[in-house]
């Protein structure tokens, strides 16, 4: 029978069958994912004089701080914070990166 004398019953019969077989073919649902709670580590290397000049900066900051000393993890999570919410920051550290390669 050809497209032109297919009757909206059988045409929607069709519909419906082709429609049956595409949602066989679609994948399960995903799980959502679970969010994480443990905190995730990160190690860096740098070069010793760098490693030198942040360890004085940090005696420094625990001066200006007038505490007995200010973590380096705690510095990190600052500077990463401010680096994905402050656009020129962000910015600056793109170009830095570029100036890298």
């Amino acid at each position: 029978m050809s497209a032109a004398r297919e009757t909206a019953a059988e045409r929607e019969a069709r519909m419906m069958r082709a429609a049956a077989g595409r949602q066989e073919e679609m994948p399960a649902p995903r799980r959502p994912a679970t969010l994480r709670t443990k905190p995730v580590r990160t190690t860096v290397d740098m070069a010793p004089e760098l490693h030198r000049k942040l360890k004085r900066w940090l005696g420094g900051a625990a001066d200006d701080l007038e505490v007995a000393d200010v973590p380096l993890a705690d510095v990190v999570r600052v500077l990463v914070r401010r680096l994905v919410e402050d656009d020129e920051l962000a910015a600056a550290v793109l170009e830095d990166l570029r100036d890298l390669r």
